[in-house]
C-alpha cells in the first residue's frame, strides 16, 4: 500500500492527509457545520471533493467520518453554549419549572407543551 501512495504522490503530485491540510479541511467543515445542519453524507462528500481538488490522498472512511464526527460536535457545542448564554436569569428559572413534574402528575408542563392537545376537537386546542 505504501508503494501504491508513493507512486501516486511522485506521478501525480498528490500529498499526504496530514498538517495543514487536514485543518484547512477542518475549518472548512466546521464552517459547514455552523452556517447550516448539514447531513454527515453530505459533508463527507464535499471532503472528498475538496481534498481531491486539493491533490491530497483519501484517508481511509473511517478517518474522514470521525472527523465529520468530530467537526459536528464541535459546532453544535458552539450553537449550545451561545444560545444558552441568550437566556436571562428569568428565563432559565421559567424554563427550569416547565421541567418539574409536580406531585401526583406522571409528566412535566413541557413534556404536556411538546405533545400538543390530545383532543383535536376546538376544547382540546
Amino acid at each position: 500500500m505504501r508503494e501504491h501512495q508513493a507512486l501516486i504522490r511522485r506521478q501525480y503530485g498528490y500529498r499526504d492527509f496530514a498538517w495543514p491540510w487536514t485543518f484547512r479541511l477542518s475549518r472548512l467543515l466546521f464552517t459547514r457545520s455552523w452556517l447550516s445542519n448539514e447531513r454527515p453524507g453530505l459533508l463527507f462528500d464535499l471532503a472528498t471533493s475538496w481534498l481531491l481538488q486539493n491533490k491530497i490522498l483519501l484517508p481511509g472512511v473511517t478517518t474522514l467520518t470521525r472527523l465529520i464526527s468530530e467537526v459536528r460536535e464541535k459546532s453544535a457545542d458552539r450553537l449550545w453554549s451561545r444560545l444558552s448564554g441568550l437566556a436571562s436569569d428569568e428565563q432559565c428559572s421559567l424554563l427550569e419549572e416547565l421541567l418539574q413534574v409536580p406531585d401526583g402528575v406522571r409528566t412535566s408542563r413541557f413534556e404536556q407543551l411538546r405533545k400538543g392537545p390530545v383532543c383535536h376537537q376546538r376544547p382540546g386546542i
